[in-house]
């Protein structure tokens, strides 16, 4: 009867897990994967970015066509982490034409996605710098981590997220392509 007991709570602790990993809610701050999909890692200061949060090297390293790899897209809630690391990975690039810019010039990111794709996570949202308008142009921007703490800055998509993220995450997000 004990084994029946615990089989019986690991079920019905998967089903509760499960049942947030569809959310398609944009911006739930505070929430935590329901997927066990590792923390990105917070800023290390007001100031300037961390140095875990990413490399930034600007150019996408995908494919560029927006295809998943056979394995299915999964929806993550957006959590306060992940946002943080997002900042991070946006100001060190941006701090390449703009070095004195700090993180409290950030605006952003809002209107934010989060999921993965086989092995390699992926977040979309707006993002700009306060006293440089022109940086709020050709979103939603978007960030690429390989395991989901190290965060790099793909850059701006031209309006169309499709050609830097796969087209079955962009679709799970509820975009078109």
């Amino acid at each position: 009867m004990p084994k029946a007991m615990g089989l019986t709570a690991a079920i019905g602790l998967s089903a509760l897990i499960l049942t947030g990993c569809g959310s398609k809610s944009k911006d739930s701050a505070d929430a935590q994967p329901s997927s066990g999909a590792p923390a990105a890692s917070s800023s290390a200061g007001a100031g300037t970015p961390s140095k875990s949060s990413g490399k930034s090297g600007g150019k996408s390293t995908g494919t560029g066509k927006g295809q998943a790899s056979g394995k299915g897209a999964t929806v993550l809630p957006m959590t306060a982490k992940v946002r943080s690391a997002m900042v991070d990975a946006y100001l060190m690039d941006a701090m390449k034409k703009h070095p004195k810019e700090k993180t409290a010039d950030v605006v952003g990111p809002t209107e934010t996605h989060y999921g993965k794709v086989g092995g390699v996570y992926y977040a979309i949202g707006e993002i700009s710098l306060k006293n440089d308008p022109a940086t709020k142009q050709d979103g939603p921007f978007v960030w690429k981590s390989p395991n989901g703490t190290d965060w790099g800055y793909e850059g701006d998509t031209g309006g169309s997220p499709c050609g830097k993220v796969p087209t079955a995450l962009v679709k799970a997000w509820g975009k078109s392509c």
